[in-house]
């Protein structure tokens, strides 16, 4: 797997109810030559002057109430339809295995690996189902 000069962080920050400030930080691959740095460093600007570009004429139609949600720009937005595309199919192969399967899956489950933890869980669960303040009681040690 080849090396990446470098990785960012992002962070979007709300400044106001119509405005953001966004924040970056860079951190350069010890081992990358100045020449991949500035060939991603490029290209990074470059997606994100793309990015601005869009977001501001999307809001400029938002505050006009003129905007329509359509397709993605087939040419500036490769990144983002590769990555719905995949999430779509994602998201229908799991569709499919829950009617294969005839019940919901959930990744967030739990799944007990043995009956003692099991009787624990059950056993913990029954002491947060209590409603009534009396039986609250009767339960503070």
């Amino acid at each position: 797997m080849a090396r990446q000069p470098y990785f960012y962080l992002m962070r979007v920050v709300p400044t106001g109810e119509k405005s953001v400030k966004m924040e970056y930080e860079v951190y350069r691959n010890l081992s990358a030559t100045n020449e991949e740095f500035e060939a991603m460093d490029a290209f990074f600007k470059q997606v994100e002057r793309e990015d601005k570009f869009l977001c501001e004429n999307v809001q400029k139609n938002l505050n006009a109430d003129a905007y329509v949600a359509g397709p993605l720009h087939p040419h500036n937005e490769k990144g983002v339809l590769h990555f719905k595309s995949w999430l779509k199919r994602a998201v229908m192969k799991h569709q499919e295995q829950e009617k294969r399967s005839k019940h919901q899956i959930s990744p967030m489950t739990r799944h007990m690996p043995n009956s003692n933890t099991t009787e624990e869980d059950v056993f913990c669960r029954s002491l947060c189902q209590h409603d009534s303040s009396e039986e609250q009681a009767s339960l503070q040690w």
